[in-house]
């Protein structure tokens, strides 16, 4: 499969600088790590089942279904650090922001609140097309993002349950204890944007199972990279069932639904979104004259965008190397039943400007196409499901990569740059606040910081980026933002 080796020798710089680091990401995430030898590793003898239900379940914060939707969105709140509803109202009293970082321990910098008259918001509205019966912004492809990424997940993860069972119905050579540690790892890897082990300690304590090291088998005898991320997923596992804590596209999460399946976007699911990320009146639409509005939400959204990317990409990279050897020993062995050529390659960087042909034909031109995961009902699910054909193990194979490549390298870089778009545009709005704050105060409204993320999450270190950058509508290219002009921002 000759796409493969393209997309292996455009990736190799890559992921040397992937592998530096995740290396230092692992040191901090496993310092972290309550007890242990220090590795992270669980040993399958020691999983206490019962600490591990105990640590999901305690106290949970929400659960599912609408009926439980206050009480999601109060855990979202205080989970991205916005202020009591007692403190908005004396900030409200006061019409002053500079007592913001007293109120409580998880509250940013003073900038992170401002206030704008409501008129200023409708111009801000009307340029994420949020007013436009025709035309969509910003936040519809940041949401149809959302969308079609949960749907490569499905399909990517029942790709990997399908060659677990093909391997064993098949009798094949292959290590199923490999495609379990992807499962997991894979996971654990896009919580931070749908958990799908939250208030499920059943489904925390399988995961747990599935990266505990077998008997006989020792964590050097992975590959390198598997090595890092095991340890990696293992140490973040045991900080996700003590918090069980709600992704950002789960129900009730400012890029989720309200209930049930994410749709295609309509323009209320836009505008709520857009609310829920800027807090806009704290979620009460009062009479007020002036709106306030805040960013924490909206940062950690794009951190945890930014979060899943830098794991999911490094995770792929690696992964299209290893399978790549699997697929070329079954095709030699037992050839292969598709006839269609598989494109792992990146999108072209640089060749579609979105600024001068719109959202829609940039969208069309440079993601579409490889942004859409197979069918749940299409036939080839159950061909591949029940076949003991060995020709068709090569296409599961492909089918793995290519919906874990086209979540990894377009849609996750599309939803980077829709969050730089609407960064640009709030800032800008920002900078009408009417509260008394110095214009310096700003400076990093609604703009992605090098603060590390909060307890539970992965502890990278972002560099800021800086207004100049955002502003040239920047492109997301696998590791940072780049434009015609520059190379810069935070590496994924």
């Amino acid at each position: 499969m000759t796409s493969y080796g393209v997309a292996k020798s455009f990736g190799i710089s890559f992921l040397l600088n992937c592998f530096l680091r995740f290396s230092l990401i692992i040191q901090v995430a496993v310092a972290q790590s309550p007890g242990g030898d220090g590795t992270g590793l669980i040993d399958p003898d020691e999983v206490d089942e019962t600490e591990i239900i105990e640590g999901g379940q305690a106290e949970l914060p929400v659960s599912f279904g609408p009926q439980y939707l206050a009480q999601n969105q109060a855990a979202i709140r205080e989970w991205a650090g916005w202020e009591s509803s007692l403190a908005r109202q004396e900030l409200r009293a006061q019409q002053a922001a500079k007592n913001l970082g007293e109120v409580n321990g998880y509250w940013g910098p003073e900038s992170d609140l401002v206030v704008v008259t409501a008129q200023a918001w409708q111009g801000f509205e009307h340029a994420l097309a949020l007013d436009s019966a025709n035309i969509q912004g910003s936040p519809f492809y940041l949401l149809e993002g959302v969308r079609r990424f949960t749907e490569l997940c499905d399909a990517t993860l029942r790709s990997i349950r399908t060659i677990k069972q093909a391997i064993k119905r098949m009798k094949l050579t292959d290590d199923v204890d490999l495609w379990e540690k992807y499962e997991a790892i894979f996971i654990i890897s896009t919580i931070p944007m749908t958990n799908r082990a939250l208030h499920n300690p059943e489904e925390y304590k399988r995961l747990s199972r599935l990266l505990a090291i077998p008997r006989g088998k020792t964590l050097e005898q992975y590959p390198k990279w598997l090595q890092t991320m095991i340890t990696f997923a293992t140490s973040q596992l045991e900080q996700f069932t003590e918090l069980d804590l709600p992704g950002i596209a789960d129900e009730g999460s400012s890029l989720g639904p309200l209930e049930g399946p994410m749709v295609v976007p309509t323009k209320e699911m836009q505008r709520r979104s857009v609310e829920t990320m800027f807090d806009y009146n704290r979620g009460e639409n009062d009479d007020a004259d002036d709106v306030y509005l805040a960013d924490g939400d909206f940062v950690l959204v794009w951190k945890n965008i930014h979060q899943v990317i830098n794991a999911v990409t490094y995770f792929e990279a690696f992964c299209m190397i290893d399978v790549d050897r699997t697929w070329d020993l079954y095709v030699f062995k037992y050839g292969t039943v598709r006839d269609l050529p598989l494109s792992l390659s990146p999108p072209v960087i640089g060749k579609y400007k979105r600024q001068q042909i719109g959202y829609r034909k940039y969208f069309e031109y440079k993601y579409e196409s490889r942004t859409v995961a197979m069918a749940p009902d299409d036939p080839e699910w159950k061909t591949w499901e029940t076949t003991k054909d060995k020709a068709y193990f090569a296409d599961m194979l492909e089918g793995f990569m290519q919906h874990l490549t086209n979540a990894a390298r377009h849609v996750l870089p599309l939803m980077m740059e829709m969050m730089a778009d609407i960064a640009v545009e709030a800032h800008q709005l920002a900078e009408d606040s009417i509260l008394p704050i110095d214009s310096q105060d700003l400076e990093h409204f609604a703009i992605l910081t090098g603060e590390d993320y909060e307890a539970g999450r992965l502890p990278l270190e972002l560099s800021t980026l800086d207004w100049d950058l955002l502003e040239q509508h920047p492109e997301f290219n696998a590791t940072r933002y780049v434009s015609d002009t520059r190379n810069s921002g935070p590496e994924a």
